[in-house]
């Protein structure tokens, strides 16, 4: 195995433990907004240091970029983060996990419906399968928890569809790790909202500085950094498909740590959901062999 893939696979296993860092730090009485807020501090601190240390210019930008970055991370990465806590209060993490990585669906169905990109029969298999999965997930005589568990869940899918569709917009003119750090600097300015919200005691609780601490350094800085250094290495299709593992990785750390129990009717998702993201994956190889060579 390669550097690159190493990369790449070590970014994946930091950020398929996020589940687990939010769920422990609910059980350790932190309240969902002290630990995004926690999270977005560090986040933010950490990437303007780096910054500072590797090049000085990544922060200059034009107004109407850095404020494009910041709606980034504001509506794309916060809510992401705050859907998905607040799902994880309600629902098992597992069920959680299921339904946030529906996330292609959206991605796939935005692209078709609102920038009328023609979809290839594999992105179409893809939307299809992945629909299904979502339906098995939710469907009432096996729903684990409330209906505003799943809804908070796929509003997180969502955000997190709309944070590719625009990173990948941003990218075209901006380099990654500038999206990257300004949108972290986003996800702490609408954080900063939670405050009011937040009282002495729900604020300082240790589980939510110290849980909030390690999503910060483990997944939006560590597992970030590397994951682009693994794709620069692999390239973008390969990656694709090695980060299909994140699904069975998050589910298998909630097994194995939060001992959620699996369930047939979890299990069945699981499938139909992998299924729509290999096909996702797969696709996304088989468009790029279609584009013409430059060469």
């Amino acid at each position: 195995m390669n550097v690159s893939a190493m990369y790449l696979l070590t970014a994946i296993v930091l950020v398929s433990l996020n589940p687990v860092w939010i769920q422990l730090a609910l059980w350790g009485g932190s309240s969902p907004l002290a630990l995004i807020f926690w999270q977005a501090f560090c986040a933010m601190l950490l990437f303007g240091v780096y910054a500072l240390l590797k090049d000085k210019r990544l922060f200059f930008l034009s107004k109407k970029q850095i404020l494009r970055l910041l709606l980034l991370g504001s509506l794309g990465f916060f809510l992401m983060a705050l859907c998905f806590t607040l799902s994880l209060e309600r629902l098992n993490a597992s069920y959680t996990v299921m339904l946030f990585f529906s996330y292609p669906f959206f991605v796939l169905a935005v692209n078709a419906l609102i920038y009328r990109t023609k979809l290839t029969w594999l992105e179409g298999l893809s939307l299809f399968v992945l629909f299904c999965g979502v339906l098995v997930i939710t469907w009432p005589q096996g729903r684990p928890g409330g209906l505003t568990g799943i809804i908070l869940a796929l509003g997180a899918a969502m955000a997190h569809a709309f944070f590719i569709l625009y990173s990948g917009r941003n990218l075209k003119q901006i380099s990654s790790l500038q999206v990257a750090m300004f949108a972290q600097f986003g996800f702490f300015l609408a954080a900063v909202f939670l405050l009011p919200f937040l009282d002495a005691n729900t604020f300082f609780v240790p589980a939510g500085i110290i849980y909030g601490s390690i999503l910060a350094v483990l997944s939006s800085f560590f597992g970030f950094i590397l994951f682009l250094k693994g794709i620069s290495g692999l390239g973008a299709n390969r990656a694709a498909l090695i980060s299909v593992t994140n699904l069975p990785l998050s589910l298998l750390f909630s097994f194995l740590i939060l001992r959620d129990q699996p369930t047939g009717h979890l299990m069945i998702g699981f499938l139909i959901i992998l299924l729509g993201l290999l096909l996702d994956a797969s696709s996304a190889i088989y468009r790029a062999n279609r584009q013409p060579s430059r060469y």
